[in-house]
């Protein structure tokens, strides 16, 4: 089950659902009810849409929370969880002991870090600590890089900035030609190509 469909979210159920994945059934909260909507409609035998936060969490024993870190504390502190649920935070500035507060009594916790890339099933996601479920997730969307250390993580954690920086220049690059006189649907096709080779 997923508590929060936002971006990150919507991209893990895509990498999970898509055809040659594992297909599972995934119920996701109504919080991000666009997101969800569409996610429905993309994968009807798959997906469905439950009327709160609760219901999520009371129809699943693996629960993924991928809300904003400002509304964390609000959302998880208004559900409750039962024994022996397992619960992957995709929130990376909700530290894992106040997660395992904020879900008890469910047991398993870990925090991990998708990017938009599994939604293809693409590129390494990271978890702390390493948690046999969340560790069977990620490696059905790409490389899962599991971490008992968590200075260790923190580190590797700071590389994901590297993402928006890699954007950034794609953009400036395609910009600069638009500047420059190239068609801009020419200038963002050459671009996204050259920077899809790096």
């Amino acid at each position: 089950g997923l508590v929060g469909v936002g971006t990150i979210g919507s991209a893990v159920v895509r990498g999970l659902c898509s055809p040659g994945g594992p297909g599972p059934e995934v119920v996701l909260s109504p919080r991000g009810a666009a997101k969800a909507a569409a996610l429905r409609a993309e994968f009807p035998a798959l997906v469905t849409v439950a009327g709160s936060n609760q219901e999520v969490v009371d129809a699943v024993e693996f629960v993924i929370v991928a809300v904003l870190a400002k509304q964390a504390e609000e959302v998880l502190s208004a559900l409750t969880f039962r024994p022996g649920q397992v619960v992957l935070s995709l929130i990376a500035a909700l530290p894992v002991p106040r997660l395992k507060e904020l879900v008890a009594p469910a047991g398993e916790c870990s925090l991990g870090i998708p990017l938009p890339a599994v939604a293809k099933r693409q590129g390494a996601s990271l978890l702390y600590p390493p948690q046999p479920a969340g560790q069977a997730i990620f490696d059905c969307l790409g490389t899962c890089l599991a971490l008992a250390d968590e200075a260790q993580f923190k580190r590797m954690l700071c590389c994901t900035a590297l993402m928006g920086d890699f954007y950034k220049r794609q953009l400036t690059a395609q910009q600069w030609l638009e500047a420059h006189g190239a068609d801009a649907g020419q200038a963002a096709a050459y671009i996204g190509a050259l920077y899809a080779t790096f």
